[in-house]
């Protein structure tokens, strides 16, 4: 028994990895926009992440990621939280949640419940096509009725993972960058050296209403980035010529938090419940290209050949609630709740913009007050929020602003119909006005105002044993909206080529507008289904300096949907089968290039791509073996001009679940 347990230790001091596995396939954002049809996965550069989750044809931005805790950054900043890797629980959307930043949405982690005395323990071991192990450990054990105890431990090991090869004969991938075939054993030489891990620690005391959390986060991720393979324009080369680049600057980010969260009685039926957190985050880019930027009213030139850049960012925040339950929507309320977030967020280091008066740290507060009301009424649900928001800036300005959503639904006998609307402003972010090239070069405004989003969403569905169908409509309408100065060149075609400034610069556009509506359904026959939803998208425009111009840069097209086949076996149940085939088909598109032989940008035609993925598990018991495949049709999709996902990615493994 003792030698089994010093083995387990010295599996999880190797530092073990997320759900994801591999984290440049298998993201939060990526696993969330299956699992919630109608969110979609966006892979882009800069601000030390590499994919968000967005809403088909939404001009209101990222959709936010709360993780269990609380902790974590700005979303459009690092999706995965605190620089981290850590897995979510199951993720539930709520797109008219209102949060600091404004975004399009929340996404919400659920903290799983312990049975008395009952030890948890999950392992994982998988492997990805452009890493190689990641490992995963998670603990849970409820020690007595009031105590219970956490740790959940990953690593992801891609540091001497080289490009994959294709085979001259079939169109297929070799794993010859880790110079080895499929074949053999992967725990041996290179394959182990550990570049990304993440260690999280928690514990949890119970007594009566009174509840306490403790929890830490320590993190250091800097995992290789995943090549890209650039085709040359106007030629079609075959697989055996392709050549797999990597991409244009690696990124580490390192992180250590600290938070506590603790509930406890105010006197029948209210509760009080206040989370406090803090963390310090470095992000470090390196092998930046060259930029130069042009100033162009007095026609100047700025030559910047620096080839890393650091940012150092420390945040202290928190929420305060008064409330009759211990989660926020978990159960109808007969009384409001009152909500108060708040963030306090220095940034030192940053690279800032050359011509200049740089500050020497950005200092920043944000804070969001809400009444909150959860009745219900037989069959009707609704979420009511309504409060202000507060923004003071590096300069000291102060800025206060009106904040509402309502999400209503109604279900009987298999129909459901649901409307919800948000009314918010959305102020710019740190990056958005002070940090300068970070990873794909970015020319920050200090002039930004804050944009004022609205949006209306209407749904129908219905439900029966071989059927459903669904269909649904989304306005939204954003004023000083905020978005690239080259937009408009972009739509009418007036240049093909032009400068960095107005190519990746930041401005306010007077409005921007969007209508978009989707139909689809489901088919279930014995154990089979089949599911296919559109979008159609017929307004999507901005109003421009010229005319108002549609708007080219954001796909209008979109279409989603899944074959899954999966089956008991067996009296007792013990043996489950499943496979799913899914696809995400998105049209064309506009976009800006960077040229890094004359610094400037050169327009691009961004075409319309079909990923095909693929699943397969087998779970005995509480023991899983999986299989997937993601873009298994190989489409050398672009998200972003200038940067292209893997090819074909794929993770296999195991996973463990120990319960007593």
């Amino acid at each position: 028994m003792r030698r089994a347990l010093l083995a387990l230790l010295a599996l999880a001091a190797a530092a073990f990895a997320g759900d994801r596995f591999d984290l440049r396939t298998e993201s939060v954002a990526e696993d969330a926009a299956r699992a919630e049809v109608g969110l979609l996965p966006w892979r882009y550069e800069g601000l030390g992440a590499r994919e968000e989750l967005r809403r088909p044809a939404s001009i209101l931005g990222t959709v936010g990621l709360e993780r269990p805790f609380g902790e974590g950054f700005d979303v459009r900043q690092n999706p995965h939280g605190l620089g981290g890797l850590a897995p979510q629980t199951k993720l539930e959307d709520r797109p008219a949640d209102l949060d600091l930043y404004g975004s399009n949405g929340r996404l919400v982690g659920t903290v799983p419940v312990l049975e008395p005395d009952s030890p948890n323990t999950v392992l994982r071991w998988g492997r990805g096509g452009f890493s190689a192990n990641a490992l995963e450990l998670q603990f849970r054990r409820l020690l007595t009725d009031s105590i219970s105890l956490g740790i959940e431990v990953f690593s992801l090991s891609s540091d001497s993972a080289l490009a994959w090869k294709y085979q001259e004969a079939a169109h297929q991938t070799f794993l010859s960058g880790f110079g080895r075939d499929s074949s053999q054993i992967p725990f041996t030489g290179r394959a182990l050296a550990i570049d990304a891990w993440e260690f999280a620690p928690w514990a949890q005391i119970r007594h009566g209403r009174f509840a306490l959390a403790l929890h830490a986060l320590f993190s250091d991720n800097g995992s290789d980035e995943s090549p890209a393979v650039l085709p040359v324009p106007g030629k079609t080369l075959p697989y055996t010529e392709l050549t797999w680049k990597r991409s244009a600057f690696d990124v580490r980010r390192e992180t250590v938090g600290f938070g506590a969260r603790a509930l406890f009685p105010l006197g029948t039926p209210f509760k009080g419940e206040v989370l406090v957190r803090t963390a310090e985050r470095e992000i470090g880019w390196d092998h930046l290209a060259p930029y130069v930027w042009e100033n162009d009213p007095v026609n100047v030139s700025l030559k910047k050949t620096a080839s890393e850049a650091r940012l150092s960012d420390e945040l202290l925040g928190g929420t305060v609630r008064l409330s009759d339950a211990d989660k926020p929507h978990s159960e109808p309320l007969p009384w409001p709740a009152l909500r108060l977030d708040w963030e306090f967020r220095d940034v030192d280091d940053y690279p800032a913009l050359p011509g200049t008066d740089s500050l020497s740290a950005l200092h920043e507060d944000r804070e969001l007050g809400l009444v909150e009301w959860t009745p219900a009424l037989g069959d009707f649900r609704m979420t009511a929020q309504w409060g202000f928001a507060r923004l003071s800036t590096p300069e000291d300005e102060q800025s206060w602003s009106p904040a509402s959503s309502a999400d209503m639904s109604w279900s009987s006998h298999g129909f459901t119909l649901r409307a919800l609307g948000s009314s918010q402003e959305s102020a710019p972010t740190l990056e958005q006005r002070y940090v300068f090239v970070n990873g794909r070069i970015v020319f920050p405004n200090r002039d930004l105002a804050p944009q004022r989003n609205r949006a209306l969403e209407g749904r129908a569905r219905w439900d029966s044993k071989y059927l459903s169908l669904e269909g649904g409509a989304r306005w939204e309408r954003s004023e000083d909206w905020i978005g690239s100065t080259g937009l408009e060149t972009l739509a009418d075609g007036s240049a093909e080529t032009v400068s960095d400034t107005l190519a990746f610069g930041l401005r306010n556009w007077d409005r921007a507008e969007s209508f978009r509506w989707h139909a689809g359904g489901a088919v279930r026959l014995g154990n089979w289904e089949f599911a296919l939803r559109r979008y159609f998208v017929p307004t999507l425009e901005v109003k421009g300096d010229r005319s108002t111009f549609r708007l080219n840069s954001i796909p209008d097209r979109h279409y989603a949907g899944h074959i899954l086949w999966q089956r008991r076996v067996l009296n007792n149940k013990a043996l489950d089968l499943s496979m799913k085939w899914g696809w995400q088909w998105i049209g064309d598109r506009m976009g800006w290039a960077q040229d890094a032989s004359t610094n400037r940008a050169h327009a691009v035609h961004l075409g319309s791509w079909l990923a095909l993925d693929f699943e397969a598990r087998m779970r005995i018991r509480d023991f899983e073996l999986f299989y997937r495949v993601r873009n298994m049709n190989d489409d050398k999709y672009f998200t972003d001009p200038g940067y292209t996902p893997v090819g074909i990615s794929f993770q296999y493994g195991i996973c463990w679940a120990l319960k007593g």
